[in-house]
Protein backbone atom coordinates (compact mmCIF):
# COMPACT_ATOMS: atom_id res chain seq x y z
CA UNK A 1 0.00 0.00 0.00
CA UNK A 2 1.02 3.38 -1.02
CA UNK A 3 0.59 6.40 1.10
CA UNK A 4 2.08 9.86 1.16
CA UNK A 5 4.15 11.21 4.25
CA UNK A 6 3.80 15.25 5.40
CA UNK A 7 5.01 17.27 2.71
CA UNK A 8 5.68 21.20 2.29
CA UNK A 9 8.05 23.81 4.26
CA UNK A 10 8.60 24.36 7.62
CA UNK A 11 7.98 27.85 9.30
CA UNK A 12 10.85 30.25 10.38
CA UNK A 13 12.84 28.55 12.91
CA UNK A 14 15.91 29.40 14.66
CA UNK A 15 19.41 28.39 14.09
CA UNK A 16 21.33 25.91 16.14
CA UNK A 17 21.81 27.55 19.02
CA UNK A 18 22.29 25.18 22.85
CA UNK A 19 20.73 21.63 21.61
CA UNK A 20 19.22 20.91 24.96
CA UNK A 21 17.02 23.67 24.29
CA UNK A 22 16.21 23.02 20.06
CA UNK A 23 12.83 21.61 20.60
CA UNK A 24 9.70 22.77 22.62
CA UNK A 25 8.67 20.02 25.92
CA UNK A 26 6.72 17.61 25.09
CA UNK A 27 2.74 18.26 25.28
CA UNK A 28 1.08 16.96 28.36
CA UNK A 29 -2.28 16.63 26.29
CA UNK A 30 -0.86 13.10 25.21
CA UNK A 31 0.85 10.85 26.46
CA UNK A 32 3.60 9.20 23.17
CA UNK A 33 3.47 5.05 23.39
CA UNK A 34 6.38 3.45 24.87
CA UNK A 35 8.47 2.86 21.85
CA UNK A 36 11.47 1.21 20.95
CA UNK A 37 13.87 3.30 19.15
CA UNK A 38 16.48 0.70 17.28
CA UNK A 39 20.12 3.48 17.03
CA UNK A 40 22.49 1.85 14.89
CA UNK A 41 24.34 4.93 13.86
CA UNK A 42 25.09 8.40 15.03
CA UNK A 43 23.27 9.86 12.48
CA UNK A 44 20.17 7.66 13.77
CA UNK A 45 20.47 9.25 17.08
CA UNK A 46 20.38 12.67 15.69
CA UNK A 47 16.98 11.48 14.16
CA UNK A 48 15.36 10.29 16.41
CA UNK A 49 16.25 13.08 18.82
CA UNK A 50 13.32 15.19 18.95
CA UNK A 51 11.15 12.86 18.69
CA UNK A 52 12.73 11.17 22.09
CA UNK A 53 12.70 14.16 23.99
CA UNK A 54 8.80 14.59 23.63
CA UNK A 55 8.23 10.59 23.81
CA UNK A 56 7.75 8.34 27.06
CA UNK A 57 9.88 7.67 30.19
CA UNK A 58 9.69 3.61 29.64
CA UNK A 59 11.06 4.26 25.91
CA UNK A 60 13.67 1.79 25.32
CA UNK A 61 16.77 2.13 23.34
CA UNK A 62 18.51 -0.94 21.45
CA UNK A 63 22.03 0.63 20.81
CA UNK A 64 24.57 -0.63 17.99
CA UNK A 65 27.83 -1.55 20.39
CA UNK A 66 30.03 0.24 18.39
CA UNK A 67 32.63 3.34 20.09
CA UNK A 68 31.06 6.05 18.17
CA UNK A 69 27.20 4.90 19.16
CA UNK A 70 28.69 4.13 22.45
CA UNK A 71 30.11 7.36 23.09
CA UNK A 72 27.20 9.47 21.64
CA UNK A 73 24.50 8.04 23.82
CA UNK A 74 27.15 8.20 26.81
CA UNK A 75 27.30 11.49 26.60
CA UNK A 76 23.67 12.78 25.79
CA UNK A 77 23.05 14.59 29.04
CA UNK A 78 20.94 17.67 28.66
CA UNK A 79 20.33 16.52 24.60
CA UNK A 80 19.12 13.05 25.21
CA UNK A 81 16.76 11.55 27.80
CA UNK A 82 17.96 8.74 29.83
CA UNK A 83 16.27 5.79 28.61
CA UNK A 84 16.97 1.81 29.36
CA UNK A 85 19.82 0.86 26.87
CA UNK A 86 20.30 -2.55 25.57
CA UNK A 87 23.59 -2.64 23.66
CA UNK A 88 23.65 -5.32 21.09
CA UNK A 89 26.49 -6.35 18.82
CA UNK A 90 27.39 -5.35 15.30
CA UNK A 91 27.00 -8.10 12.69
CA UNK A 92 29.13 -6.11 10.33
CA UNK A 93 32.95 -5.06 10.34
CA UNK A 94 36.08 -5.21 8.42
CA UNK A 95 37.25 -8.74 7.48
CA UNK A 96 34.01 -10.76 8.86
CA UNK A 97 32.98 -13.62 7.28
CA UNK A 98 29.73 -14.84 6.45
CA UNK A 99 29.85 -17.60 9.08
CA UNK A 100 30.62 -14.97 11.77
CA UNK A 101 27.86 -12.27 10.42
CA UNK A 102 25.47 -14.58 10.74
CA UNK A 103 26.34 -15.85 14.28
CA UNK A 104 26.82 -12.23 15.43
CA UNK A 105 22.99 -11.64 13.99
CA UNK A 106 21.38 -14.25 15.39
CA UNK A 107 22.79 -13.42 19.28
CA UNK A 108 21.67 -10.46 18.65
CA UNK A 109 18.24 -11.36 17.51
CA UNK A 110 17.96 -13.72 20.81
CA UNK A 111 19.26 -10.58 23.07
CA UNK A 112 16.49 -8.50 21.43
CA UNK A 113 13.52 -10.56 21.65
CA UNK A 114 14.10 -11.49 25.25
CA UNK A 115 13.80 -7.84 26.61
CA UNK A 116 11.19 -6.94 24.19
CA UNK A 117 9.37 -10.61 25.85
CA UNK A 118 10.16 -9.24 29.26
CA UNK A 119 8.50 -6.53 28.96
CA UNK A 120 4.79 -7.86 27.37
CA UNK A 121 2.10 -7.56 29.86
CA UNK A 122 4.01 -4.75 31.93
CA UNK A 123 2.76 -0.97 32.38
CA UNK A 124 6.28 -0.46 30.12
CA UNK A 125 5.47 -2.69 27.30
CA UNK A 126 6.51 -1.86 24.00
CA UNK A 127 4.17 -0.53 21.68
CA UNK A 128 5.86 0.38 18.60
CA UNK A 129 9.06 0.02 17.17
CA UNK A 130 10.97 2.26 15.16
CA UNK A 131 14.51 1.84 13.51
CA UNK A 132 16.58 2.94 10.13
CA UNK A 133 17.41 0.21 8.63
CA UNK A 134 17.12 -2.35 11.27
CA UNK A 135 16.02 -5.79 9.94
CA UNK A 136 16.74 -7.85 13.03
CA UNK A 137 14.91 -5.66 15.58
CA UNK A 138 11.68 -5.67 13.19
CA UNK A 139 11.95 -9.27 13.28
CA UNK A 140 11.98 -10.08 16.74
CA UNK A 141 9.51 -7.21 17.56
CA UNK A 142 7.33 -9.06 15.32
CA UNK A 143 7.83 -12.62 16.58
CA UNK A 144 7.15 -10.51 20.02
CA UNK A 145 3.56 -9.68 19.34
CA UNK A 146 4.71 -5.78 18.63
CA UNK A 147 1.53 -4.85 16.59
CA UNK A 148 3.52 -1.27 14.64
CA UNK A 149 6.87 -1.96 13.54
CA UNK A 150 8.76 0.69 11.19
CA UNK A 151 11.44 0.75 9.05
CA UNK A 152 12.97 3.70 7.81
CA UNK A 153 15.43 3.28 5.39
CA UNK A 154 17.72 6.31 2.54
CA UNK A 155 19.63 3.29 1.48
CA UNK A 156 18.70 1.69 -1.72
CA UNK A 157 21.51 -0.46 -1.95
CA UNK A 158 20.56 -2.23 0.92
CA UNK A 159 19.09 -4.96 0.00
CA UNK A 160 19.37 -7.41 2.91
CA UNK A 161 18.13 -5.38 4.91
CA UNK A 162 14.80 -4.53 2.40
CA UNK A 163 14.67 -8.50 2.24
CA UNK A 164 13.84 -8.35 6.23
CA UNK A 165 11.79 -5.33 5.73
CA UNK A 166 9.22 -7.38 3.63
CA UNK A 167 9.03 -9.72 6.37
CA UNK A 168 9.11 -7.90 9.38
CA UNK A 169 7.42 -4.50 8.62
CA UNK A 170 3.95 -3.14 9.16
CA UNK A 171 5.20 0.60 7.51
CA UNK A 172 7.85 1.38 5.41
CA UNK A 173 8.82 5.32 5.49
CA UNK A 174 11.64 6.35 2.62
CA UNK A 175 12.34 9.45 0.61
CA UNK A 176 10.65 10.79 -1.95
CA UNK A 177 13.42 10.87 -4.34
CA UNK A 178 14.20 6.91 -3.25
CA UNK A 179 15.82 5.38 -7.08
CA UNK A 180 13.53 2.14 -7.89
CA UNK A 181 15.91 1.37 -10.51
CA UNK A 182 18.69 0.92 -7.25
CA UNK A 183 16.57 -1.06 -4.57
CA UNK A 184 16.26 -4.46 -5.97
CA UNK A 185 12.44 -4.38 -6.51
CA UNK A 186 12.10 -3.41 -2.41
CA UNK A 187 9.61 -0.58 -2.99
CA UNK A 188 7.93 -2.05 -5.96
CA UNK A 189 7.16 -5.24 -4.10
CA UNK A 190 6.40 -3.07 -0.44
CA UNK A 191 3.45 -1.20 -1.96
CA UNK A 192 2.05 -5.00 -3.41
CA UNK A 193 1.49 -5.97 0.12
CA UNK A 194 -1.32 -5.15 1.91
CA UNK A 195 0.12 -5.94 5.18
CA UNK A 196 2.29 -2.85 4.10
CA UNK A 197 1.88 0.69 4.24
CA UNK A 198 4.63 2.80 2.36
CA UNK A 199 5.33 6.27 3.24
CA UNK A 200 6.99 9.08 1.42
CA UNK A 201 9.48 11.87 3.49
CA UNK A 202 10.13 15.38 1.46
CA UNK A 203 14.06 15.96 1.48
CA UNK A 204 16.70 14.33 2.98
CA UNK A 205 17.30 12.52 6.31
CA UNK A 206 19.60 15.47 7.61
CA UNK A 207 16.53 17.60 7.19
CA UNK A 208 15.21 16.07 10.30
CA UNK A 209 17.73 16.91 12.47
CA UNK A 210 19.44 20.01 10.98
CA UNK A 211 18.40 23.91 11.27
CA UNK A 212 18.25 25.88 8.10
CA UNK A 213 21.23 28.55 8.58
CA UNK A 214 22.63 31.21 6.56
CA UNK A 215 25.86 29.87 5.08
CA UNK A 216 29.35 31.74 6.33
CA UNK A 217 32.91 30.60 5.76
CA UNK A 218 35.01 29.72 8.79
CA UNK A 219 37.58 31.90 10.23
CA UNK A 220 40.70 30.60 9.59
CA UNK A 221 43.44 33.84 11.28
CA UNK A 222 46.34 32.53 8.82
CA UNK A 223 43.92 32.93 5.82
CA UNK A 224 44.29 29.05 4.88
CA UNK A 225 41.36 26.65 3.51
CA UNK A 226 39.91 25.04 6.52
CA UNK A 227 39.00 21.19 5.62
CA UNK A 228 37.51 18.94 7.31
CA UNK A 229 38.29 14.90 6.08
CA UNK A 230 36.63 11.83 7.66
CA UNK A 231 37.65 8.48 6.13
CA UNK A 232 35.71 4.99 6.83
CA UNK A 233 36.53 2.11 8.32
CA UNK A 234 34.71 0.07 5.86
CA UNK A 235 32.79 -3.25 6.58
CA UNK A 236 29.06 -2.10 6.38
CA UNK A 237 27.14 -4.47 4.05
CA UNK A 238 26.11 -2.01 1.99
CA UNK A 239 28.99 -0.27 1.39
CA UNK A 240 31.10 -2.89 0.32
CA UNK A 241 32.35 -2.13 -2.78
CA UNK A 242 31.60 1.46 -2.44
CA UNK A 243 34.73 3.16 -0.82
CA UNK A 244 36.91 4.04 -2.65
CA UNK A 245 40.86 5.37 -0.72
CA UNK A 246 41.39 9.07 -0.42
CA UNK A 247 44.62 9.78 -2.20
CA UNK A 248 47.40 11.90 -0.63
CA UNK A 249 47.20 15.60 -1.70
CA UNK A 250 49.15 18.43 -1.24
CA UNK A 251 48.48 20.45 2.19
CA UNK A 252 49.72 23.68 0.97
CA UNK A 253 48.02 26.71 1.95
CA UNK A 254 45.04 24.54 4.20
CA UNK A 255 44.26 23.57 7.69
CA UNK A 256 43.34 20.19 7.66
CA UNK A 257 41.49 18.55 10.42
CA UNK A 258 41.45 14.79 9.95
CA UNK A 259 38.88 12.37 11.47
CA UNK A 260 38.33 8.61 10.79
CA UNK A 261 35.12 6.31 11.66
CA UNK A 262 34.49 5.64 15.13
CA UNK A 263 37.21 7.66 16.87
CA UNK A 264 36.16 9.73 20.13
CA UNK A 265 35.02 12.97 19.70
CA UNK A 266 34.78 15.57 22.72
CA UNK A 267 31.22 16.44 21.49
CA UNK A 268 29.80 14.15 19.26
CA UNK A 269 26.11 15.79 19.46
CA UNK A 270 27.69 18.85 17.84
CA UNK A 271 29.65 17.14 14.72
CA UNK A 272 26.63 18.12 12.50
CA UNK A 273 26.71 21.84 13.19
CA UNK A 274 30.64 21.89 13.58
CA UNK A 275 30.66 21.23 9.95
CA UNK A 276 30.12 25.38 10.03
CA UNK A 277 33.67 25.63 11.26
CA UNK A 278 35.26 24.40 7.97
CA UNK A 279 35.26 25.67 4.64
CA UNK A 280 34.96 22.63 2.85
CA UNK A 281 34.47 18.23 3.53
CA UNK A 282 36.54 15.83 1.70
CA UNK A 283 34.58 12.43 2.81
CA UNK A 284 33.88 9.13 1.76
CA UNK A 285 30.47 9.24 4.03
CA UNK A 286 27.28 9.74 1.72
CA UNK A 287 26.05 10.56 5.64
CA UNK A 288 28.65 13.62 6.30
CA UNK A 289 28.40 14.51 2.77
CA UNK A 290 24.41 15.02 3.13
CA UNK A 291 24.92 16.73 6.37
CA UNK A 292 27.34 19.07 4.78
CA UNK A 293 25.46 19.49 1.72
CA UNK A 294 22.15 20.32 3.26
CA UNK A 295 24.19 22.61 5.42
CA UNK A 296 25.25 24.55 2.13
CA UNK A 297 29.01 23.72 2.72
CA UNK A 298 31.18 22.57 -0.29
CA UNK A 299 31.93 18.68 0.31
CA UNK A 300 33.79 16.72 -2.02
CA UNK A 301 32.45 12.54 -1.96
CA UNK A 302 34.88 10.31 -2.64
CA UNK A 303 32.67 6.82 -3.33
CA UNK A 304 31.46 4.40 -5.44
CA UNK A 305 27.58 5.14 -3.74
CA UNK A 306 24.73 5.83 -5.90
CA UNK A 307 21.62 7.29 -3.77
CA UNK A 308 18.18 8.93 -4.78
CA UNK A 309 19.22 11.66 -1.68
CA UNK A 310 22.77 12.56 -3.75
CA UNK A 311 20.81 12.89 -6.92
CA UNK A 312 18.20 15.36 -5.11
CA UNK A 313 21.06 17.37 -3.50
CA UNK A 314 22.63 17.67 -6.54
CA UNK A 315 19.40 18.99 -8.09
CA UNK A 316 18.34 21.31 -5.53
CA UNK A 317 21.62 23.28 -6.10
CA UNK A 318 23.53 22.02 -2.98
CA UNK A 319 27.58 21.85 -3.04
CA UNK A 320 28.57 18.64 -3.54
CA UNK A 321 30.69 17.38 -5.81
CA UNK A 322 30.85 13.37 -6.46
CA UNK A 323 33.84 11.11 -7.82
CA UNK A 324 33.19 7.57 -8.26
CA UNK A 325 36.52 6.73 -10.41
CA UNK A 326 39.62 6.08 -8.50
CA UNK A 327 41.66 6.73 -11.82
CA UNK A 328 41.04 10.07 -11.82
CA UNK A 329 40.55 10.64 -7.80
CA UNK A 330 43.87 12.70 -7.21
CA UNK A 331 43.47 15.16 -10.42
CA UNK A 332 40.10 15.35 -9.39
CA UNK A 333 40.66 16.22 -5.51
CA UNK A 334 43.36 19.16 -6.07
CA UNK A 335 40.96 20.38 -8.58
CA UNK A 336 38.62 20.66 -6.36
CA UNK A 337 40.71 22.37 -3.45
CA UNK A 338 42.41 24.85 -5.65
CA UNK A 339 38.78 26.12 -6.34
CA UNK A 340 37.69 26.11 -2.32
CA UNK A 341 41.53 27.96 -1.95
CA UNK A 342 39.79 30.69 -5.19
CA UNK A 343 36.66 30.83 -2.97
CA UNK A 344 38.11 31.68 -0.08
CA UNK A 345 40.64 34.47 -1.58
CA UNK A 346 37.48 35.69 -3.21
CA UNK A 347 35.41 35.58 0.19
CA UNK A 348 33.17 32.68 -1.74
CA UNK A 349 32.44 29.29 -1.71
CA UNK A 350 30.99 26.34 -3.54
CA UNK A 351 30.91 23.64 -5.54
CA UNK A 352 30.56 24.57 -9.74
CA UNK A 353 32.97 23.39 -12.45
CA UNK A 354 34.08 27.40 -12.57
CA UNK A 355 34.84 30.47 -10.16
CA UNK A 356 31.64 32.23 -11.68
CA UNK A 357 29.21 29.65 -11.33
CA UNK A 358 30.74 28.53 -7.65
CA UNK A 359 30.05 32.36 -6.53
CA UNK A 360 26.40 31.70 -7.96
CA UNK A 361 25.92 28.96 -5.76
CA UNK A 362 27.85 30.29 -2.43
CA UNK A 363 25.17 33.40 -3.35
CA UNK A 364 22.34 30.99 -3.53
CA UNK A 365 23.41 29.23 -0.19
CA UNK A 366 24.12 32.84 1.99
CA UNK A 367 20.40 33.93 1.01
CA UNK A 368 18.85 35.72 4.15
CA UNK A 369 17.75 33.38 7.08
CA UNK A 370 14.26 33.57 6.40
CA UNK A 371 14.58 32.88 2.49
CA UNK A 372 16.78 29.75 3.52
CA UNK A 373 14.04 28.61 5.97
CA UNK A 374 11.20 28.97 3.17
CA UNK A 375 12.44 26.26 1.54
CA UNK A 376 13.36 24.01 4.05
CA UNK A 377 11.46 20.34 3.39
CA UNK A 378 9.54 19.71 6.72
CA UNK A 379 10.79 16.48 6.86
CA UNK A 380 10.91 16.35 10.59
CA UNK A 381 6.95 16.72 10.41
CA UNK A 382 6.35 14.30 7.46
CA UNK A 383 8.26 11.67 9.72
CA UNK A 384 6.62 12.57 12.85
CA UNK A 385 3.15 12.27 10.83
CA UNK A 386 3.85 8.75 10.29
CA UNK A 387 5.06 8.13 13.57
CA UNK A 388 1.73 9.34 15.04
CA UNK A 389 -0.23 6.71 12.70
CA UNK A 390 2.17 3.92 13.58
CA UNK A 391 0.36 4.47 17.14
CA UNK A 392 -2.99 3.82 16.07
CA UNK A 393 -1.73 0.50 14.87
CA UNK A 394 -1.75 -1.01 18.37
CA UNK A 395 -5.61 0.00 19.10
CA UNK A 396 -6.53 -1.71 16.27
Amino acid sequence: MHREGGAGTSPPQESFGDLANDFENPSTEFQQPVTCWVIDHPAHAQAFMPFIRNGNTADLFICCDRPDVRHLIESGEGILPRRQVLWVPRPTGIRMGKLKRLTIAYKRYKMVRRELQMRNGSSRQIMRIIGLGAPIELYAAKRSGIKARLYISDVEPDHLSHKWALKSATDILIPLCWRKDLDGGFSKKAENREEIEVHHFPGTKPHVYLRPITFSTSTSESGEVKILMRTLLGGGIHDEGEVIAIPDFSSSGIELKSHIEGARLDKPWELPNSILNFDGVITQSVSLASEAAVLGVPVFLISKAERGVLNWLEENGAPLSRLSNSADCKAELEAWINRQKELKNSKGGGSGESSESKAETVESMNKSSTSRQQEWPDTKASWGVVFELLSLKDSL
